[in-house]
């Protein structure tokens, strides 16, 4: 848990140090979307492990954290400034961006609603396989991984307010398909619709934050 809390934050700030407008607006997609890619292979063997191996199988694979250190270590640049005195630094002047967080706190409800409520409704149609749950549900993350890839692109075209008309509908619009679907084919459609959001909340977030907080402020905000 203290891993997976810190692991987005460092990669945001990261990018946040290393690029600037729109080469920022790529990266921060692209982390979105290998995130989403990652979550879909999760969710479509992960089934299979449970079933095959115990509840237990799926946490290896954070074994695979390793295997990243070198990487981790030879791909940072050691040439960029050091931080500025703790005495400059503070957490007042980040609650200004408190709309921000409130935002992303109620979106992130609508994020985990595929996962973590998904499995109920199929079981109340007839889909109680933790592998097919498994794999239906992953459709949004496949979806939402397509659509963080492209998130760049669309913040050509849309800004701040845009981008969260956008979310809103593609959450709401999914949501309401899903409670109304009859048959596991609809509930299909609903994470695909679902999925067009799921991918480019917190880069809509993270973008916005970056832009506006001060770069020594950065690490507080994010």
């Amino acid at each position: 848990g203290l891993v997976g809390g810190a692991l987005l934050p460092i990669g945001y700030v990261t990018i946040g140090e290393y690029f600037e407008g729109s080469r920022r607006e790529w990266m921060l997609g692209l982390i979105s979307a290998f995130a989403s890619f990652s979550s879909v292979l999760i969710l479509w063997f992960g089934g299979d492990f449970v079933e095959s191996f115990g509840w237990r199988a799926p946490f290896a694979v954070y074994l695979l954290g390793f295997a990243m250190i070198p990487f981790a270590y030879l791909g940072m640049h050691k040439d960029l400034p050091l931080a500025l005195p703790s005495d400059e630094l503070g957490w007042k002047p980040v609650l200004r961006y408190w709309p921000f967080f409130a935002l992303v706190a109620a979106y992130t409800v609508g994020m985990y609603m595929p996962s973590a409520q998904g499995p109920f409704l199929l079981a109340e149609r007839g889909e109680n396989s933790p592998a097919e749950i498994g794999k239906i549900i992953a459709v949004s993350s496949l979806v939402s991984a397509v659509g963080a890839f492209f998130y760049g692109a669309m913040r050509k075209w849309l800004n701040f307010f845009g981008m969260f008309t956008y979310i809103s509908a593609a959450l709401g619009i999914g949501m309401i398909v899903a409670v109304m679907s009859s048959t596991t084919e609809q509930f299909v459609i609903a994470c695909g619709i679902m999925g067009l959001a799921l991918g480019i909340i917190e880069s809509t977030v993270a973008s916005e934050v970056l832009a506006r907080a001060p770069a020594k402020l950065h690490d507080r905000a994010i």
